[in-house]
């Protein structure tokens, strides 16, 4: 199966993002671009720092809001891209255990146990 290239524009565009949840006050505690087996395609997974007291769907409402007033985001980033999971997801202790003693960002190839049944080969880290 071919794969397509994270290029540097998706990275840059995950980075906006970032920036734009942090200036609301939403930090995020580990955000990462994953190849997904699964759908063939890059997914940026951003952790949800409030999974008690805010819905999957208020945060993707907030991540709309910020595509849609941002250009430059939206023309190198699309909604269907994000997934948002709890800071708690095993996945994310998985990846936590496996470098704890790197610093960030990481850009290479891994083999943990993923999201639906995927494995997690090839990651840009941005924060974990």
């Amino acid at each position: 199966m071919v794969k397509e290239a994270l290029v540097k524009e998706m990275i840059l565009a995950g980075n906006q993002l970032l920036d734009m949840l942090n200036k609301e006050k939403f930090r995020s505690p580990a955000a990462f671009w994953y190849f997904s087996e699964n759908k063939n395609k890059w997914e940026l997974v951003i952790t949800s720092p409030y999974s008690n007291t805010e819905s999957d769907s208020d945060i993707y409402l907030r991540i709309t809001r910020i595509l849609n007033g941002n250009s430059t985001i939206l023309n190198n980033l699309d909604l269907s891209d994000i997934r948002i999971v709890s800071s708690k997801d095993p996945v994310i202790a998985n990846l936590k255990n496996k470098f704890k003693q790197l610093s960030f960002p990481i850009d290479g190839r891994i083999f943990v146990p993923g999201f639906s049944g995927d494995f997690i080969e090839d990651v840009y880290i941005y924060q974990l």
